[in-house]
């Protein structure tokens, strides 16, 4: 449906925000994803009224707030479930003697489903009505919420695994069936104060962020709140929690099966949370990564982890799933380990696609992240199986679906596709044929498009598989030490005691990089230089407990790429290592550009190694950068020293800093300039880079 200007600006003229608001929708828009009116409205920015009065503008349409009795139950019942939940239709009203039929939807340019309504009523006519997507929603569970999926849903939170194991299960065929629909409970909240106040000023908010709020002030309000329903969390305020011991421990209530929280006021819960997300996420990260370890060394196998996470956070993002689900998938791919089907193998229709999958799910349930772990991995699990998964209604079961879709998508394709076509030219349409034959079975052929587009403007299907072994020689600190962090980005470490055994090694087959251990075998480093350079094939890093200068100037004049002295942060090193073996690849021709100068796209070359040429060569230009998510960057330099960036909302050096965290940068152009802006950098090149690379290592885990 045709729109007559963009929302924002209507908003704006309307009076109901500014461009700071939109500001800061955008910005919770990217992180969390959802619509802009959406965003606005949970940051309180705009109202729902005003929202749907903008709307209503927009799409020159009459807006209307129903209720449960304006939906005839006789229309209803003739609309899928689906176009109830995803699609947020509800049938208004029927004429079916004109042939018209009146909707309330919340996206009125889902042309598509509306289409589909108009087949099933067979109306000549459509007349749309604007409604607020959170009034549909709560209309579809109130009316359909309470009925079982048409597969037949148990109700259970968890799956059965014997009957997961008997591989009796109705087998899906696509994707998409490996789930069936299960009515999604608003989660009870149960708050025991002695502030009355709070039962008047709390259950609204509480509500307008999907929770049912009970207030209880006596032990007889909180009996009856345990009662009636199963409550998820007890909030106790801290003048209360003698009172609620006592009522427990003389029977008065129930006692609680919830969590159980004490809370001195709701400002002080507020303004003392301890840790921002971004911080605890990290923790939580690193500890999951931890594990994987662990369970890897216990099971001899070790998935590329690395890759595998950083595919899919990518791939979430460009499907705009939540920030939550694109953590919770970082999380999740943790925890699997290969099963039987090993690489080349296929392992879908098999009861049994993962190894310990039951671990597994025991460790998803235990780490109680914000977001279903259990259910994702379930999910992925049922869609190699074949069998059937919970996965929710409405645009939360949606969700779920596609994050399980994604998971199973890029565990295949790293784990199980043959990867022995080192010809460029081939490996891309080898791939695209081998995952569209049977992929699909595990995803939508629209996701795995998308992934075959995402690969493809990484590089191919090569970027980021073939030559990223590293081969780590010297005692076991090395291999303990680097092996898990090299792993993480997305390279392979292989492991050798003795240096002949790396020179056989180099001289057959060279790896994409070797790191040898100075302290134990400090004669044979200028020999494997030597022959890691034979065919400029290889990069050699040398790890040393030495603080000389002089030592490490012999070793570069030997032809070592890098030298990783004290204090040894492996998190950096195998940052660095990364960064160098993605950089051998040379860039596409570039392109001219007016004004002297020359544009190109990333291939295989990092800003990094960029910044380091301009550098080298002291250059004196304008940086223009992209990124793959359409963020722009500048950069001037002088010769070849950067003395003034910007990038988003960043300037100076944290505009660099965010510049090197960029996932998917593209394309560059530089450009020879002579009229600079005013200085916001005073560091040099190196210190830059060092930081930028040692906070991208850090915000990894």
């Amino acid at each position: 449906m045709r729109k007559t200007a963009r929302l924002d600006q209507i908003l704006i003229r309307l009076g109901y925000t500014d461009e700071d608001q939109i500001k800061r929708a955008l910005a919770r828009q990217r992180a969390r994803g959802g619509r802009l009116g959406t965003c606005l409205v949970e940051n309180r920015a705009l109202t729902t009224k005003q929202l749907l009065a903008a709307l209503s503008e927009q799409y020159q349409l009459p807006s209307v707030v129903p209720s449960a009795k304006d939906i005839p139950p006789e229309l209803l019942r003739r609309i899928p479930r689906d176009l109830v939940f995803d699609n947020l239709i509800l049938p208004l009203s029927w004429d079916q003697t004109r042939g018209s039929l009146r909707l309330a939807v919340g996206s009125p340019d889902d042309e598509a489903a509306i289409a589909k309504v108009k087949e099933i009523f067979g109306a000549r006519a459509v007349r749309l009505e604007l409604a607020p997507d959170s009034q549909l929603l709560d209309i579809g569970f109130h009316l359909l919420g309470s009925q079982e999926s048409e597969e037949g849903a148990d109700g259970g939170d968890l799956p059965d695994l014997v009957h997961m194991e008997s591989g009796e299960d109705e087998v899906g065929t696509e994707g998409e069936s490996a789930f069936e629909e299960v009515a999604v409970e608003v989660p009870k909240v149960l708050l025991v104060t002695g502030q009355g106040s709070r039962r008047h000023s709390l259950p609204p908010l509480f509500e307008s962020e999907g929770f049912d709020l009970t207030v209880a002030e006596n032990a007889q309000e909180a009996s009856n709140a345990l009662a009636v329903s199963e409550v998820s969390r007890v909030l106790v305020s801290d003048e209360m929690v003698g009172e609620f011991a006592e009522w427990i421990k003389e029977r008065r209530i129930p006692e609680p099966h919830a969590e159980v929280v004490v809370f001195h006021s709701v400002s002080r819960a507020l303004l003392e949370n301890p840790l921002p997300y971004e911080t605890v996420f990290r923790s939580l990260k690193a500890a999951v990564q931890a594990l994987a370890d662990a369970r890897c060394a216990i099971h001899g196998s070790s998935p590329p982890y690395g890759l595998l996470a950083s595919d899919l956070e990518a791939l979430a993002r460009r499907h705009n799933l939540r920030r939550v689900v694109v953590d919770g998938l970082q999380l999740a791919v943790h925890l699997l380990l290969p099963g039987p089907a090993g690489p080349g193998k296929d392992p879908v229709g098999s009861s049994q696609p993962f190894a310990s999958f039951a671990s597994s799910l025991e460790l998803a349930t235990r780490i109680r992240f914000p977001w279903r772990l259990d259910r994702v991995l379930d999910g992925c699990h049922a869609l190699f199986s074949g069998r059937k998964a919970k996965a929710g209604v409405g645009s939360r079961g949606r969700e779920m679906r596609l994050a399980a879709q994604l998971l199973a998508l890029v565990w295949y394709r790293h784990n199980h596709l043959p990867s022995d076509n080192e010809n460029p030219d081939e490996a891309m349409p080898a791939l695209r044929a081998a995952i569209r034959e049977k992929a699909v079975r595990l995803a939508p052929l629209e996701v795995v498009e998308s992934y075959l587009r995402l690969i493809a403007d990484r590089g191919g299907a090569l970027a980021g598989g073939t030559n990223r072994q590293v081969l780590l020689v010297g005692g076991d600190r090395i291999s303990a030490a680097l092996t898990p962090p090299l792993n993480r980005v997305g390279c392979q470490g292989l492991f050798t005691k003795d240096p002949n055994d790396a020179l056989t090694l180099v001289e057959r087959q060279p790896p994409g990089a070797l790191v040898i251990d100075h302290s134990a075998f400090p004669t044979q480093v200028e020999l494997l230089a030597r022959v890691a350079k034979l065919d400029s094939t290889a990069l050699l890093f040398v790890l040393t407990d030495s603080t000389d200068p002089a030592l490490v100037l012999k070793l570069l004049a030997m032809g070592v790429d890098d030298v990783f002295g004290p204090p040894h942060d492996v998190g950096v090193m195998a940052e660095r290592v990364n960064r160098a073996i993605r950089g051998r690849a040379r860039l596409r021709p570039p392109e001219k550009v007016d004004g002297g100068g020359f544009s190109a796209a990333f291939d295989g070359f990092s800003f990094v190694d960029l910044l380091e040429a301009l550098g080298h060569g002291r250059k004196t230009v304008r940086l223009e950068l992209s990124s793959g998510d359409g963020e722009r960057g500048i950069i001037f330099l002088i010769k070849g020293q950067m003395v003034h960036a910007s990038a988003g909302e960043d300037q100076g050096e944290r505009a660099v800093y965010r510049i090197i965290a960029w996932e998917d940068p593209r394309k560059f152009t530089v450009k020879k300039e002579q009229d600079f802006p005013e200085p916001n950098i005073e560091a040099s090149n190196e210190a830059i880079i060092k930081e930028g690379t040692r906070r991208l290592s850090r915000s990894r885990g």
